[in-house]
């Protein structure tokens, strides 16, 4: 494929997009509750300090409820400390980036796989302008799931079908394949899709010729990918997560909880906040989606196969959604990859077979018309989402009341700071873009050790329920959350 003039203009609107219905996070402070024990644990003194965040768990253990290996994601916030120091804008300005990537490589991943321009900028555009990208594109803490989906396509988009790879090519196809499980676990659906993808696109006539391209051609990037949970398993000594993680049982979970997912992925905001409504809506679309989908592939080898790929991407990263012991609304950004190729493939078939089956055709286009559009009305800023901005000036102003206040405390005080901005969730049942989330005790706990190095300060959230005496090498800080604040419900 050899980008023209208009892969450059169909790439621009989507970015342009992605811009429009995101630019507002560049105003935000640090918010979310890991976004400072993520740098604390992160920033590295020099050169020789950078080996070590492939050598440890991701928040160097200051996160209470998990185990976790994600050393790329962690690299990413040790360019921007060095960069940047605490500067909110310059975190930033790494998520967005981190957005125009995924866009860009979901871009070209479509452009690879549906041979159209205009089914690849409805690709792109269904992610940049999605409204669960509100979940993850304001929290630095959650870029991992941005770098995770744009590698996994990136892997995907290097592999060749109809012929052998060159060695820069299979070389670059195994690095992000090893990267995208390197920036979350989650990355690890790269080896299923990978392999699916030499195995289902055309090529040898036979299955089991299929299945022998799927391990010569594939196989690299799936033993890229392979080592480095290997190396995953070694650091968090096992599976690591929530505790609650479960292979077995998180795998039933995940399929049981399918329907929320697909859910969250074509109406992620409530269309009339009638939740009865609201799901016949849902039913609906998924219906629709189901019987384009159905006649798009019907008559078409090419897009069976296709399909058959995003089954294998999508049910994967279901499974890991229900592994994960301790699933959040914004774990949808990652599905956001294969839904948009799949409505893309629909308005491909759309436009291929508009003059043979004008009906059909054109009822699927206004399928993906009407989804499309859906998606941008509840973007921002055409729909004003105050929570992240709210939260944000709690967020400025509680740490401005935390430095002055220790900046006049000595060794064995207690002081107590009022109007920490824990923020409000919702649990993924909840369908909607609910999430808003500042501050927790260890958020804080980490942004004195940045702020304040070498003090010994303990945070305390619910002083009636510490034990701990107060110790005169230690300043104790007691923090009282914001009326009405509180962890997600």
């Amino acid at each position: 494929m050899k980008p023209s003039a208009r892969d450059a203009l169909a790439l621009g609107l989507a970015l342009a997009a992605a811009w429009l219905a995101h630019q507002f996070v560049l105003d935000l402070a640090l918010v979310g509750w890991d976004t400072y024990p993520i740098i604390a644990a992160s920033r590295v003194g020099g050169p020789g300090e950078l080996p070590g965040l492939f050598t440890e768990e991701w928040m160097g253990g200051r996160y209470p409820r998990g185990h976790f290996y994600r050393p790329v994601s962690a690299l990413s916030f040790a360019l921007d400390h060095a960069v940047w120091g605490l500067e909110p804008r310059g975190y930033q300005w790494t998520n967005l980036a981190c957005l125009f990537f995924a866009v860009t490589s979901v871009y070209v991943l479509a452009r690879a796989w549906l041979r159209s321009v205009g089914a690849a900028g409805i690709a792109a555009l269904i992610v940049a302008v999605h409204p669960a990208m509100l979940e993850v594109v304001p929290v630095a803490a959650r870029r991992s799931d941005l770098l995770a989906l744009a590698f996994v396509t990136c892997a995907l988009a290097l592999q060749r079908f109809d012929a052998a790879p060159g060695r820069l090519r299979l070389a670059l196809g195994m690095l992000c394949a090893a990267l995208a499980v390197a920036a979350k676990e989650t990355g690890a659906v790269v080896i299923p899709a990978v392999l699916a993808a030499h195995a289902w696109l055309p090529g040898p006539a036979t299955p089991r010729a299929r299945l022998q391209r799927a391990g010569v051609r594939g196989g690299p990037a799936a033993l890229a990918a392979l080592a480095v949970i290997v190396l995953h398993t070694t650091v968090v000594s096992g599976l690591g997560g929530h505790p609650d993680s479960s292979l077995l049982g998180g795998a039933v979970a995940g399929v049981l909880g399918a329907g929320t997912w697909v859910h969250l992925a074509l109406v992620p905001q409530p269309w009339t906040e009638r939740p009865l409504v609201d799901f016949a809506i849902a039913a609906i679309l998924t219906g629709g989606l189901g019987l384009a989908a159905w006649w798009a592939l019907a008559d078409d080898p090419f897009a069976r196969s296709v399909a058959w790929i995003l089954a294998v991407w999508a049910g994967t990263l279901l499974l890991l959604s229900g592994v994960s012991g301790d699933p959040a609304a914004w774990y949808v950004a990652p599905l956001v990859a294969p839904y948009a190729l799949l409505l893309g493939l629909v308005a491909r078939a759309a436009h291929r077979r508009w003059e043979t089956s004008r009906r059909p055709a054109a009822a699927a286009a206004a399928l993906v018309a009407v989804l499309v559009v859906s998606h941008i009305v509840r973007s921002d800023p055409v729909q004003d989402y105050t929570g992240w901005r709210s939260v944000s000036r709690d967020t400025a102003q509680f740490l401005r009341a935390f430095d002055a206040a220790l900046a006049d405390a000595e060794p064995g005080d207690v002081v107590t700071v009022e109007g920490l901005p824990i923020g409000s969730g919702a649990p993924i049942e909840r369908v909607g873009i609910h999430s808003a989330l500042g501050l927790a005790d260890y958020s804080v706990a980490a942004y004195a050790e940045l702020v304040f190095p070498g003090r010994a300060v303990r945070v305390v959230l619910d002083a009636a329920a510490d034990p701990t005496p107060a110790s005169g090498d230690v300043v104790t800080v007691r923090v009282t959350p914001l009326p009405g604040d509180g962890r997600p419900e």
